[in-house]
């Protein structure tokens, strides 16, 4: 079976989508042009889960290690 998306969350101003799973890090796209931007490596075993912060700064990840993380995905 191929490694596929198990989880999205879309950026509340609707410019970010993140998608991840247990097999691969999360890959966050820009939803106009389609592109890929940051990949978050750093979940041993995946994701589960993902949710944005409402001000688009943060991604907040469910590791399948059980662990919560906590990207700053617009660093300064």
């Amino acid at each position: 079976m191929q490694p596929g998306v198990q989880h999205v969350a879309l950026s509340r101003d609707g410019r970010t989508l993140g998608a991840g799973s247990v097999e691969k890090p999360v890959q966050l796209w820009d939803v106009a042009t389609g592109k890929p931007g940051l990949t978050l490596r750093g979940c041993p075993k995946g994701s589960i889960s993902s949710a944005f912060s409402a001000d688009g700064e943060w991604l907040a990840t469910a590791g399948g290690d059980g662990a919560v993380r906590l990207w700053n995905i617009k660093p300064d």
